[in-house]
């Protein structure tokens, strides 16, 4: 049985910034009490925790300094969030990306398979992390982002295609054996969001901004932003979605096929 989010706890990997720290808004605004963010830099961290106190003085936020590529570290992170919250109830993993896409015969054979795994690496170590926890519950819903690369076929995009494809289907199977312990697996796989870091990074690189227009003019229900990839979060997260596992939900405004 999914909890309501004014019941629960939530740790969010990569919440400092674009669509992490918009699910934070999101889950604190829909009445979450507490929740933990875990990311890489301490003063992004800080500044992030600032923020959303100033915004919901009345929720328990906790920072932990994680470098969610690293297991050994993530698991520490995940073990000071449970002890510091009592449970983990939800866990948003947005900490992957960060990859320019590019053709294929502009990657040399030895950033190949390091590539694809770098993208993997931070949205499964804390999946793997935080799956006993939940299963000690019986209880627990674990949300990762992906892309739409995953799905659709991509020019420029065979390597951060392959990752996130793995991603997704880590996540499908593991919602097989996960729903056994009540606990619910799904993914949010958006195509191009705009006022993330990840856009101004590719918008800056010819070959990535040539693609983000493409898939823009496209878009004809209107560019995704932060806070509508973060209400698909929210919903994941909550009660409403208690029947739904083994899920990726795009959010394209349309830009990617159907």
């Amino acid at each position: 049985m999914a909890r309501k989010l004014n019941e629960s706890s939530a740790v969010i990997v990569g919440g400092t910034s674009g669509i992490g720290f918009a699910a934070a808004k999101s889950l604190l605004r829909s009445g979450l009490q507490k929740l933990t963010i875990c990311a890489r830099d301490v003063t992004k961290g800080r500044n992030a925790l600032s923020k959303l106190a100033a915004e919901f003085p009345g929720a328990y936020l906790h920072f932990v300094q994680c470098d969610a590529s690293d297991p050994a570290r993530t698991e520490t992170a995940i073990t000071h969030a449970e002890l510091a919250m009592g449970r983990i109830d939800v866990l948003v993993s947005t900490g992957g990306g960060g990859i320019i896409p590019k053709p294929l015969q502009e990657v040399k054979v030895h950033e190949l398979i390091p590539t694809i795994t770098s993208l993997m690496n931070s949205i499964l170590h804390p999946i793997h992390a935080v799956y006993p926890v939940m299963t000690k519950q019986r209880c627990g819903t674990i949300i990762c982002l992906t892309s739409d690369v995953s799905i659709i076929p991509t020019y420029g995009s065979t390597i951060v295609g392959a990752g996130m494809a793995g991603i997704s289907m880590f996540c499908r199977s593991l919602a097989v054996e996960a729903k056994q312990h009540c606990i619910r697996v799904n993914c949010v796989s958006p195509s191009v969001v705009r006022g993330t870091p990840l856009y101004d990074k590719l918008e800056r690189d010819p070959f990535a901004a040539t693609l983000i227009s493409k898939v823009e003019q496209n878009a004809h229900l209107g560019v995704i932003m932060p806070d509508e990839v973060a209400e698909a979060i929210c919903f994941l997260a909550g009660p409403g979605s208690a029947k739904i596992t083994g899920q990726v939900i795009s959010v394209s405004g349309g830009g990617t096929p159907i």
